[in-house]
Formats: structure tokens, sequence, C-alpha cells
């Protein structure tokens, strides 16, 4: 992969050039002369972006400009230290300004380096522009500037220096002015050997400085010839196989893929006619491909005109060109000295049609596809065997005429869905969101919405629109706005309300997203929902808060502390033991104890801790209301046992739920805590199955059960089943009334219509009958109204 580093550069590169590149100007130069052997320092900061000349590839950074005057004849060598991705370009002049259209010299040597340097060769009183640009947009900064002029020599006037060490380090001429020791250099050879001239080969003369005298020829195909339509398979690891090929960067197409220094296999190539000629290489190394043209010695430096080299044994190398009638060398290389084996060589002549949108018909070239017939090989849509749309005005069969509008068998407009009303208009597409797109009389329409979608605008035409929008989700007109409350950044998922974040003090704690944040933060959801500054350790504090999602209190309440300093969990430990009496830290000594006197949690030696339940004798300053029982002190659980064991003056408190005087332990014990009604002594009530008395025995009041009217059915209070047992015509055996009583015990009044019947006894003294009778005829006109209307 090394030798493709540069390639991959260069290809990189230039997917990042501008898309146009503007005219070139180097405003504002600051001039340059040959003592400029010391940096100027500057910026480019702030610059114009006036460089983008064709120098392999512009920068689009802020540009600084120089101008120098070559003073004579030589060699010069520049160099750009910059902190940024820069690129150094020398420009020809052009009316006083520098030439875009000419690059003299260009240095761009390492992807995001800063240090660009070049050596050149300049005529006397020539002009010429140094720009230091920056790569990309936003490549600038500072920038060190220098300028060397070279002390060398060029006897030999063929414009290339001799190297030397210390006065010319940037000379490459390998000869001068005639050397002895350069095999070939003389007075009358040195202005032709130079690194710009052609090898020659065979001459016994290093023409370009390169690697010595080229052997002749190049090729040796005199023992191989392939013609068009041919396979052959060669090895180039036989016996017949020559190491003469050493490198393909002169290639004429441009390409440059480093040596080639393995043996080769040539195979002479004649082309009577012109016409296009595929050329393919399989093979079992890593090979290159080339087609040389035959100069009279298979000169791959000078006649070579196409390279094939792709990724490593990445097969196959194919060489496509158009050939005029002469003779070619066709040559079968291996890139590395170890690279040889066994290949295939396909050579066939004839149409090369491209075919760019895969659709199965090639696009015409007169060269190399004349029989090539898609109209438009960037779509695919388009081509010979395609039926051409009705009314769209492109010629999708390529026979040359589009089709206008609806003139040639179209269909009808006013019920086609693909095309309603004109040839243009596709309900399937402009109707979107529905099931079953529909034309009905030259507009859109369909049968139902689908799902997610919906008709809010009431315009069938365009179909149904997405019902994931805030003013209309999951339904028309559902307003998330109406219904989030409290909330930032609201959407629409899946046609329901739902939002992204609660608005700063907020919480959402009902788990129902659609509603939005309905809970301001609170003592109670401090931070996160159910976070209380209630719970354990903020019991222990005075003006307890939640402030932007913590909780926060003024002071510590009581015998309480913050000693581990963290205000989060409140006043966690409290300060009546020997380890933290009466302030954090502070540590009773061995005979002393913590008290609770007049002034508070203190440690005292005077006052004993006689049962040592931690609390001093209340006798002499301490808080232990009976020193002689370790169970009793304060703070300790108040027991239902007659005692105060908590010293806090009060005995079994919290053992009387219901406040009716009666505790739930003790000889006579409340039987129920939670009803002040029930309790020892209280009135039994008769019949209701309740233990009134806590006494154990149900009912032990009621006794037999009267019958104080005398109608034969007892009072229903205990047990019976008279409703009023006052009143001997009230009665379950009794016949109900008009007047207003339950006279029947079943639980209703005057039922039957009793007072619309006769015999009854009912007047107006009793019951108004006039209501009911004006709601039966309006009942009965209703009923009337009803067969009319089925009749």
């Amino acid at each position: 992969m090394k030798r493709f580093a540069p390639i991959l550069a260069v290809l990189l590169a230039l997917t990042l050039l501008p898309a146009a590149v503007a005219a070139q100007s180097c405003p504002d130069q600051t001039a340059v002369a040959c003592d400029t052997t010391y940096p100027i320092i500057g910026a480019t900061t702030g610059g114009i972006s006036d460089s983008d000349a064709d120098c392999g590839w512009g920068g689009s950074g802020p540009d600084a400009d120089f101008l120098f005057i070559a003073p004579a004849d030589g060699m010069i060598f520049i160099e750009a230290d910059c902190d940024f991705d820069s690129i150094l370009m020398v420009l020809s002049d052009s009316d006083g300004d520098c030439d875009e259209a000419s690059c003299l010299a260009f240095a761009d040597s390492v992807w995001g380096s800063g240090v660009e340097s070049l050596a050149l060769g300049v005529t006397a009183g020539t002009t010429y522009y140094f720009v230091i640009d920056g790569y990309a947009l936003s490549d600038h900064g500072d920038y060190a500037f220098t300028l060397t002029c070279l002390d060398c020599t060029d006897d030999d006037g063929d414009g290339f220096y001799v190297y030397d060490e210390t006065e010319c380090p940037a000379g490459d001429d390998c000869c001068d002015a005639g050397d002895e020791a350069i095999e070939g250099c003389t007075v009358e050879t040195a202005a032709s050997i130079n690194p710009g001239a052609d090898e020659i080969c065979d001459d016994g003369l290093d023409n370009d400085c390169a690697d010595g005298d080229a052997v002749c020829p190049y090729c040796y195909p005199d023992t191989r010839t392939i013609a068009c339509d041919e396979s052959v398979d060669g090895d180039t690891s036989g016996a017949d196989a020559l190491d003469l090929i050493d490198a393909w960067d002169n290639c004429a197409a441009g390409s440059m893929f480093g040596s080639a220094a393995s043996p080769e296999l040539t195979y002479a190539f004649t082309v009577t006619d012109a016409t296009p000629v595929t050329i393919t290489l399989n093979s079992s190394f890593d090979s290159v491909l080339a087609l040389v043209e035959d100069t009279g010695a298979c000169d791959a430096a000078t006649g070579c005109l196409a390279v094939s080299d792709n990724e490593v044994m990445a097969n196959p190398e194919i060489i496509e060109t158009f050939l005029q009638p002469g003779s070619y060398y066709i040559v079968v290389d291996g890139y590395g000295s170890t690279n040889e084996g066994t290949f295939t060589l396909d050579v066939s002549c004839g149409e090369i049609c491209t075919d760019g949108d895969g659709d199965g018909f090639g696009a015409y070239d007169a060269d190399y596809c004349p029989s090539g017939d898609d109209c438009d090989d960037e779509d695919p849509t388009i081509n010979p065997g395609a039926e051409d749309v009705c009314g769209d005005e492109i010629d999708q069969d390529c026979s040359g005429t589009a089709n206008s509008l609806c003139d040639t068998d179209c269909t009808d407009l006013t019920s086609d869905p693909s095309h309603c009303g004109n040839c243009s208009t596709d309900c399937n597409v402009n109707a979107g969101g529905v099931e079953n797109a529909l034309c009905n009389m030259s507009l859109c329409d369909y049968d139902t919405c689908s799902t997610g979608f919906l008709d809010c605008d009431a315009n069938r035409s365009n179909g149904c629109e997405l019902a994931e929008s805030l003013t209309n989700c999951g339904a028309c007109d559902y307003d998330c706005a109406d219904y989030l409350v409290n909330v930032a950044d609201s959407i629409c998922a899946q046609g329901t309300c739902d939002y992204l974040n609660c608005q700063v003090g907020f919480l959402d704690c009902n788990d129902a997203r659609n509603d939005g944040c309905e809970l301001p933060e609170d003592n109670n959801n401090c931070g996160a929902c159910g976070a209380s500054c209630r719970d354990a350790g903020f019991e222990n504090v005075s003006g307890a808060a939640c402030e932007t999602g913590q909780c926060t209190w003024e002071s510590c309440r009581g015998n309480f502390g913050d000693c581990d300093q963290n205000a989060a969990n409140g006043c966690e430990t409290p300060l009546d033991t020997n380890d933290q009496c009466g302030a954090c830290g502070n540590i009773c000594a061995r005979l002393e104890s913590c008290i609770d006197g007049e002034a508070g949690w203190h440690c005292s030696s005077t006052c004993a801790d006689a049962d040592n339940d931690g609390r001093a004798d209340a006798t002499c300053g301490g808080s232990d209301c009976d020193d002689g029982n370790a169970n009793i002190y304060p703070g300790a659980e108040e027991l239902c046992n007659g005692i105060d064991d908590d010293c806090d003056s009060n005995i079994d408190e919290g053992f009387d739920a219901d406040g009716d005087g009666f505790k739930t332990c003790g000889d006579a014990p409340d039987c129920n805590d939670s009803d002040p009604a029930i309790h020892p002594g209280a009135t039994e009530i008769c019949g209701n199955d309740v233990d009134e008395n806590c006494d154990g025995v149900l009912e032990e009041t009621c006794g037999e059960c009267v019958d104080a009217d005398k109608d034969g059915a007892a009072d229903i209070n205990c047990g019976g089943t008279d409703c009023d047992d006052s009143d001997p015509n009230v009665g379950p055996d009794s016949l109900e009334i008009c007047d207003n009583v339950d006279n029947n015990c079943d639980g209703q009044v005057d039922e039957n219509d009793v007072c619309f019947q006769g015999g009854q006894g009912c007047d107006c003294s009793t019951m108004d009958p006039t209501p009911l009778t004006g709601g039966f005829m309006l009942l009965m006109l209703g009923w009337a109204a009803l067969r009319r209307r089925d009749d």
C-alpha cells in the first residue's frame, strides 16, 4: 500500500478543491531580495484568499504574497515555516501581477505539515511571485518566510546546477563542464546531460542523471506476438522473461506507479484499422499492464500510452483505448522485485460501450461505441427499452420524440389517479397518507387515511396529513400546547403529546407524559419525585426548604448536629452521647457522663448514670427520671405499662388513639381504639352485633323483643319486623295507602300508584295529584306522536 500513498493524497486533496477557481492575483506583495536570509515573520489571519493557481491543487485559506526580481541567473531556495497546513507556490509575472495560468513550482509536502520548501532556477531580471497559502478555509496563522540565493554554477548553460553541500545543496546536474569520473561526461556532452534530458538507450550516457545508460531495446518483443481477439498464457518467472523495465513513471497517461523492478514479458501487437481495444490481464502476482507505442525500440520511458496498476493482487488489470493503425507493444510486468508468476492476457477489438446507469444499454460514442443507443446514460429509466410516460414531456424510449400533454393513447383524466385532471398530477403522490388514492371528477380523493395520518385541513384533494404535528397530535385540533404544562421542547410522538424536558423547577411525578410536568419542586419532591426534605436527618432541622432541586435548612433542632458537614442529609447526629456531647466532636472523659442540664447537654463528672443507659440522674442535673432502670430515659420507647418510660411526664401516651379515655392496656383495655363509642363501660346497643362495652358479650341488654303497638309485629330495633312499633296501622301486614308513609314496612312510600286508585282515602290534604297528572298527560302525548310517526 505504500506506493499508493501519494495517489491517495492527491485524490483526497482533489475532493476538497473549490467548485470554481477564481482569477489569481497577489495583492500587497512584500518585496524580498537575495539578502533575505533571515526569516520574514508575519500572519495570514485576516488576509484575503486570492491564491488558487493551478499548482496541483489550490488552497482556499488566506494568503501572504512576496515579490522577487532575480538579480542574476542562478538558483534560489525558499522556505515557509507555518503553524497551519500550508502550501507554497511560485508564480510567474503577468502585467505587473502574478499569472494564475503559470505555476512555476509548488510544495505541499505532507498533509497537515506547516513546513514547505523548494529550490528553483531563476533568470536574471525575471519577476517571480512567492505565495504562502492555507490549504483549507480554516488554515491560517503565523509564518516565517526565508529566501536564500544559492551560489551555484552552470558552466554548460543547460539551466541545471551542480550540487555542492555548502554553496548549492539543491543542485542536481550530474555533468556540468566535463568530469572524467562520470562515464561519457565531457565538455561536448555536458549540455545534453541534466535531469531534464530524455534518456537515450545504449548511447553510453546517463542522459537524465538517473540510473545510468538505458539498455536497448526495452521490450524485446522478437519471439512473442498477440492479435485482436486472442488470448495467451504466460509466466514472468520463466527463463525467457527479462528484467529490463524498472519504472512506468513517464507513462503518457499521467499515472505514477513507481518501480516495476521485476521480470517482464512483452508482446508485439499490430492494428491495421482504427479500432477500440480492450486489453485484460489476470495474474497470480501483483502485476502492472502497459501499452507502449512502437518507436523503433519499444521505448517504455517515452512511448508509454497507458498503464493499469490496481490495488495489490487486485484482478483484472484493464486498459481500454482507441488505437490508430500501427505497431504497439503490450508489456506484462511485476510491481516489485519479487512479483512474478503466471498470467492470462486477452486482447479484444471492436466496440467499447459504457453503461453508466446500469440499465443494459450503452451510450453512443463515435469511436468506441457507434451502435450505442442510450440517449441518457445517467438515468436508468431512460433507454430504448423503456416505455414512454404519457404527458411528462420526456423521451423515455429514446425514440427522438417526447410525448406531449396527453396527445396519444393516454387515459381518462377524470378518473385515473395517476393522471387526475392532467397528465402530470399523480394522486398517489399528491394525495399522500391515504389508503387507495382515487380520482373523482378530475380531483384527487381517497378512501380512508392511512394509519398515523389525518385529514385536518378538510381538503381531500391533498390527502391526509401526518398526525405528528403539535397542533394535530393523534387527532385533528388536538393541540399539545393545551395539555402539556410546564415543559420545554414539546413533541408529538406516534400520535401522542410528549416532551423532552420539564421546565426548571417542575417535575413529572404522575407517570403521565401527555399532560406535561404538573408538580413544582417542593419539600416533598426536591430534585426528583418522592425525594423529601422531611426524610431521615431533616426531621432534626429548622427551616427545611427545596432550592434549585437541593434540600437546604437553616439550623439544627433540639440536641442534633450536622457532624458530617453534609448539608444534603440534614442534622444526622444526636448530641447527647459521650462521643458527641452538646457539640460535634465533644468527647466526654473516662469518668465523665453526658448529661442534660440547665446549660444543655454537657460532660459532667459529678452527676452519676447508675443504670448505664447514657442519661444521668435528673436529681443532679441529668435527664433520667429513673436512674435505677436502664429501660427508662428520655427518648426511650413509651410502652403501655403505667410507667413514664420516656421521661416526658406523660404515662402511656399514644395508647388511646380514639381519645375516649381508655387505653389498650391495663385491667380493662379498650377493645376498639379507633371508635370512641366502644370502650369498657359504654352503653350496649341492642341488635347491632357490636360489643360496645368490651365485655365480650353481644346483645346482653336486648332480652325478649316486645310488640308495643300490639299489631302482631315486634319492634324492628330488637330483631322484629315492625318499622314503627308505636302505630298499629304500620307493620309488615298493613295495607299501603296514599299518606306519604311506609305503611307496610317494605322500604317504599305510596308505591304501586296508590294515590291514583279509588277507595284509598287520598285527597288534596294528603297528596296533590296535579303534577303527576300533568306528567302523565305529557307521556301520553309523546306516545301518540310516536305512533303517528310509525304510521
